[in-house]
């Protein structure tokens, strides 16, 4: 039975991905709504990263069905779900090391939301503005001109983001953003993550480890176990949920998330 709500952006329905005698996913439902921030969180293996490859068309669903702005894309490859309006970036730093910065949020601007058959010889104004905008917001501006293989590994994380908001995308998909990272370079990310949301109509979807980066950002969150989701709410209620805290969280982190949501109310 369908829950879609008019404001409902993007809807898994049953969705399951089999990898012969794996599941990977479950028979998972999911209504995304315009505007919001929505957290993924769960164990290593819980199918998260999977999830997002289903919805990005990187894999095919086996079962269920994807909707996005009331079109089935269950079936949609990544190279037509692109100028539909979804991007996503990797856990792995994906970029063209021999490109600029700029070159390379240049090429996902022009190639990004369009199925591109005669390339012009020139990018068009319209291409130039959104890879100017997504330069910007991502703080990247300065470093323009340089190699994306010379980036720090920050840097390559907001290359990777730079180059999915240049596509100009209703839905972006943010695959661990701040993996890797020191305590300075996520606080940093979850200023940018912000920014994004102020200044660009998107709706973000984000798989991450770190719950005080799913505290600060997230307006509901999703907990995966084993290819199902075992929670959906909002994040102050994490820690009050026995499973979550049983096969996810741990006590010791229970008690921190009540500590950062009890000061983040108190800040509201």
């Amino acid at each position: 039975m369908r829950t879609e709500t008019d404001d409902t952006l993007l809807s898994c329905e049953n969705i399951v991905k089999r990898y012969g005698a794996l599941t990977a996913v479950d028979r998972l439902s999911l209504q995304v709504r315009a505007g919001e921030v929505l957290g993924i969180g769960g164990p290593n293996g819980a199918g998260k990263t999977t999830l997002f490859d289903m919805i990005s068309g990187v894999t095919k669903a086996t079962e269920g069905r994807i909707v996005f702005k009331s079109r089935d894309i269950t079936r949609l490859p990544p190279h037509k779900a692109s100028p539909q309006g979804l991007a996503r970036t990797f856990q792995l730093n994906a970029a063209f090391d021999s490109l600029s910065v700029e070159e390379n949020v240049l090429c996902s601007a022009y190639f990004g939301r369009a199925n591109i058959l005669f390339p012009q010889l020139r990018y068009p104004p319209a291409t130039r503005e959104a890879a100017r905008a997504a330069l910007s917001t991502t703080g990247l501006e300065a470093a323009h001109d340089r190699k994306a293989g010379s980036l720090t590994v920050l840097q390559r994380k907001q290359l990777m983001i730079a180059c999915a908001l240049a596509t100009r995308p209703s839905v972006l998909l943010l695959d661990e953003p701040v993996g890797g990272l020191n305590v300075a370079e996520i606080d940093q990310t979850i200023e940018m993550i912000d920014k994004v949301r102020n200044e660009w109509p998107v709706t973000i979807i984000l798989i991450e480890h770190v719950m005080r980066f799913l505290v600060a950002l997230c307006d509901r969150i999703v907990i995966m176990h084993h290819g199902r989701k075992i929670y959906e709410g909002p994040i102050s209620g994490l820690a009050g949920d026995r499973q979550v805290v049983e096969v996810y969280l741990g006590e010791g982190a229970a008690r921190r998330l009540r500590d950062a949501a009890e000061r983040q109310a108190c800040h509201a």
